[in-house]
Parts: structure tokens; sequence; C-alpha cells
């Protein structure tokens, strides 16, 4: 069901990370002022259906970064980071599209590396966005992470976040089952048939022995020294 928002099944992860927080100690010595950068788990906050919880940045929002980790590949099409407020809100005192996301960048990972660095293309920039929601849409494409970076002084608060493709992973791996045939067999030519997307491989191996264990590994035989092939 492409109209479903999948990220809540995924098993995902998400942190948001938030540069130079600035703040004051101070002991004997004194006061002293101590500049971190703080990286925080949000992934239930961005799937729990409460507009009240999401990626909220209250300080130093330039440079602040979300990232998701979708658990897998998928081939998506819309993402959606819904409003943080409620519409004409008299608590906030402000038009709630104030308290949104404003200049952003967000890339995309689909699985590919560097050495040990993921490679992160751009998925949609906009320096001056001023809508209470982010709606993209693009033409399908593997995802396996995405990263929010935020471009603008402004604190903001936003709500969930959805995602949408065609429901399953641009890629996977699938292993039968070991097939035991029930007695000692002789093969002759053995045919096989199917279908196969472009891209896909698919492989067909066969074992002996007397266990369907997919292995090769030996077994005691109470002769000392010596070691009895039980499966191949």
């Amino acid at each position: 069901d492409s109209t479903r928002n999948l990220l809540p099944n995924l098993g995902a992860k998400a942190w948001t990370y938030i540069p130079n927080i600035k703040f004051s100690t101070s002991d004997y010595l004194g006061v002293d002022e101590v500049t971190i950068s703080e990286t925080t788990s949000v992934m239930s906050g961005l799937i729990d259906g409460d507009y009240m919880t999401g990626w909220r940045v209250y300080a130093n929002p330039f440079g602040a970064k979300l990232d998701v980790h979708l658990g897998g590949g998928l081939t998506l099409y819309r993402i959606r980071m819904l409003r943080g407020t409620k519409p004409d809100d008299p608590s906030l005192h402000r038009d709630p599209r104030d308290l949104a996301l404003r200049g952003y960048e967000v890339y995309f990972n689909n699985g590919e590396t560097r050495g040990s660095n993921l490679i992160w293309t751009l998925l949609k920039r906009d320096p001056a966005h001023s809508d209470v929601e982010l709606d993209l849409q693009f033409p399908p494409r593997g995802i396996q992470r995405l990263r929010f970076t935020s471009t603008d002084e402004h604190i903001f608060i936003m709500g969930d976040l959805e995602v949408y493709g065609i429901g399953v992973r641009s890629s996977a791996r699938y292993l039968s089952k070991v097939f035991d045939l029930g007695d000692v067999v002789n093969f002759g030519p053995v045919d096989v048939s199917f279908r196969a997307e472009p891209g896909t491989g698919v492989s067909l191996r066969a074992k002996s022995g007397s266990t369907p264990v997919d292995s090769l590994y030996f077994n005691t035989t109470g002769v000392p020294g010596e070691l009895g092939l039980k499966g191949v």
C-alpha cells in the first residue's frame, strides 16, 4: 500500500544532533563557559502521532541535523514532516509558521560508502521554506538513510515524520531451508526455472551428508585423534 506511512513498522532509528551548545559551569574556581555538541535519540517522538513531540530544536538551530536509519533500503517517493504546532494556538503568541523549520537541506544515502564514510546525495534544498510542514515528492529511488539539516537561525518545532514508497526493500537476501530428500539419491541433470528482475541474483547449492544443517562440521568418534565427517 503506497498510501500508508511506512515508518512505524520499519524498526527505524533516528538521532538529532545540535552543535555547539553553550552553558555555564561553576565550582570553587569560578564560572566557566563550556561548548558541547549534543546527540539525542528521537525515533519514538517521530512516530507517536503526537504533534508535541518530534524534531524540536530550541538552541543553535543552524547546522542542527536529524539522521534517520530506515533499517534497510526502501524505494521511496514521498517524505513528510508534520507540523509541531496546532493551527491558531493562542499560547504561541505568534504565527505557527514562525516555529516551523525554515531553511533546510535533505540528503539521502542508499547504502553506498567511501571507505568508512557514508556517501550522501542531496535530495532537496530550500533556503527560504515558509510552510508549517515539509512535503517532499520525487521520482522513486532507493533510500536507506535520511539526513535533514537546518540552514536557518530560527528555532523550530516539528512533529511526526512520514515516509511513503512501494512497500518493499530495494535490496534483500532470501535463503530457503535445506530440503531433505530422506534417503541417498543419485542426481542426474537438475532443471530449475525462475523469473528474476534485472540485477537480481539467484544461486542453487547442493550438499551431501546425513544432517540438514547447511555447514561443514565434524563429530567425535570416540577414537583418540580421530574425527568423523558429519555433514558437508
